[in-house]
């Protein structure tokens, strides 16, 4: 399973590739969160923002987490694809950003084999021209293996 998502991140990889040098890094985006399924599981991960596939609008986000709770401990490392599905205005200098992800991770769960789940994922991101260094802050509802563990993160985005 992890050879398996790393080929994909691998193959991947060139059509975000900006120069010669590599892979080009357009946004990163450092999250806390909150298990809604039992036990409760305290959530740390980050996502990256890779580039985008040629003539679509869908941008290649890998996805990497760590969930610990009383009982158990977890890890995620995915990869999805990410859409922005409306984009409203919210004032002069703010706007709402509707965006879903829909990918596949591989999870490592303690005293259980590990497998390949679903990654689906859909959130909110205000953004805002006065912000410093351009941060948004977003809201987001993660669903793993179809939606079997769920999960509400929030965190801030740098880039794009």
């Amino acid at each position: 399973m992890c050879g398996a998502c790393m080929f994909l991140m691998l193959a991947l990889m060139p059509l975000s590739a900006q120069s010669d040098a590599g892979v080009s890094l357009y946004g990163a985006s450092p999250y806390l969160g909150w298990s809604l399924n039992s036990p409760s599981t305290a959530i740390m991960g980050a996502r990256f923002d890779i580039g985008a596939l040629p003539m679509l609008p869908l941008r290649i986000v890998p996805n990497f987490a760590s969930a610990m709770s009383d009982t158990s401990a977890n890890l995620l490392m995915g990869l999805g694809l990410q859409a922005t599905v409306l984009r409203v205005k919210a004032g002069e200098t703010r706007k709402v950003a509707l965006y879903a992800r829909l990918g596949g991770a591989a999870m490592w769960v303690q005293e259980n084999p590990s497998k390949f789940v679903a990654d689906m994922a859909y959130g909110l991101t205000l953004e805002s021209i006065t912000t410093p260094l351009g941060t948004r802050v977003f809201v987001e509802h993660q669903g793993l293996d179809k939606f079997k563990d769920n999960r509400l993160l929030v965190g801030l985005t740098w880039g794009r």
